[in-house]
């Protein structure tokens, strides 16, 4: 069985698809992307990316939140985790890629960046990187790590 990680896009209460979702809000707007491998391989996995409410002139954010629950077979126990990547991530839908990124680099922070990728059936891949300073040897660390393909 083959897994894929599916653009979902919801309006209100009905089930739509489309490049833009809205959550019932109209200052809510976002995508939810989904990889359902239950019950083959026990996982659900989400990525949500939800645009924050703004001020005229400013620049559009994102809230990106990536989810992870099942059930760990050897532990027989079930899980549900809710990981937040940024809260005020800014988003380029200008591409086939989209790419979410935030650097808080300035404030002893990470440079994140989270791109989805689609292939010619519409199946996503996301990939999440990170880049910071260590404090402690002063050295360029770089974090890669495909959360759903």
């Amino acid at each position: 069985m083959k897994s894929v990680l599916k653009r979902e896009c919801f309006i209100g209460l009905a089930a739509l698809v489309l490049s833009a979702t809205s959550f019932g809000f109209p200052t809510k707007i976002g995508m939810r992307f989904v990889q359902d491998d239950r019950p083959a391989h026990c996982f659900l996995l989400e990525l949500y990316l939800v645009r924050n409410p703004n001020k005229a002139g400013e620049a559009l954010t994102y809230t990106v939140d990536f989810r992870k629950a099942g059930y760990d077979r050897p532990k027989h126990t079930s899980f549900d985790e809710t990981k937040n990547l940024g809260r005020e991530m800014t988003c380029s839908f200008d591409t086939e890629d989209i790419i979410c990124s935030q650097d808080l680099r300035t404030v002893d922070g990470a440079f994140t960046e989270l791109t989805l990728t689609a292939n010619e059936q519409n199946e996503n891949t996301a990939i999440l990187r990170k880049t910071w300073v260590d404090r402690r040897t002063g050295k360029t660390v770089e974090k890669e790590e495909t959360l759903a393909t």
